[in-house]
């Protein structure tokens, strides 16, 4: 149950749902010999190899985290929900794709032969990691802060450089990696209003609110896929300010100790 998106990719705005027990594809990882190569290794080296790919499926195997924790995380993490189907519609499920399984079995031996052998496996062993239902915090649902004080001590044009290497440090995808790395600009005028653009050129805005050193960002969820909500602490020096996002902000994707690992620096004045 890996993660569907990534920050700002749809995640803030509670759009996931996983049904844990209705798995729609098999994962199985296969090393494959080159026949032509594999007869031209001595016996020893055949062996040696043998035992080096058996080591790895037998290592790889305890790597696994449960379906029940992957779950749990889920949820916690702020990702979306995830539901239980129950036998009626399992029943209904299986009903439902029984002809597709039909044409496949119909239109390829070698595929009939593999359907059968998934099924003697699960009859003889079958899963014991149970999921249970659980419903996410929508990550707009953040503690917040409302405006008090000095609202323009971080009005400005900034910019902050999201290091790729940090963000994979941090336990990013690649995907992540991609979508989030490089120069994000960020306007923030007088009168609480903010806007940014991210390096691949999409742009939100939306209010936010200085409270001492918590800043509180909500985008406008009208507008396209903006529907984040940024909470954050900061420390100005200058030309260059750090924000650090709280903790409950990192619970809704941790790798986001990487994303603000580097300061923003003070790129112009503050929009009108």
């Amino acid at each position: 149950m890996d993660r569907p998106s990534g920050f700002q990719g749809g995640v803030n705005g509670h759009t996931s749902a996983i049904t844990a027990n209705v798995q729609l594809s098999i994962k199985a990882n296969v090393v494959i010999a080159n026949p032509k190569v594999w007869a031209g290794l001595t016996k020893d080296q055949q062996a040696d190899l043998r035992s080096g790919v058996t080591a790895t499926r037998s290592w790889a195997s305890h790597q696994v985290v449960t379906l029940s924790t992957s779950a749990r995380g889920f949820c916690d993490q702020h990702l979306g929900d995830v539901v239980v189907a129950d036998p009626a519609q399992l029943s209904a499920w299986r009903h439902g794709v029984a002809p597709a399984v039909s044409a496949l079995e119909q239109a390829d031996p070698v595929t009939r032969t593999a359907l059968a052998r998934m099924r003697a496996l699960v009859a003889a062993a079958p899963s014991t990691d149970l999921p249970q239902p659980c419903t996410a915090t929508p990550a707009d649902r953040l503690p917040s802060v409302t405006a008090s004080g000095d609202q323009t001590v971080i009005a400005g044009e900034w910019r902050m450089l999201a290091s790729a290497q940090k963000l994979a440090a941090a336990g990013a995808t690649q995907q992540d990696v991609g979508l989030n790395s490089g120069a994000w600009t960020f306007s923030l005028d007088r009168h609480g209003a903010f806007s940014y653009v991210e390096p691949r050129g999409r742009s939100c805005h939306g209010t936010y609110a200085v409270s001492g050193n918590r800043l509180s960002m909500h985008e406008d969820a009208s507008v396209g896929d903006c529907d984040g909500q940024w909470e954050l602490t900061f420390t100005r020096a200058g030309d260059r300010m750090t924000w650090v996002p709280t903790p409950a902000y990192v619970a809704t994707w941790p790798p986001l100790t990487g994303f603000f690992a580097n300061p923003l620096e003070l790129i112009g004045a503050a929009p009108q």
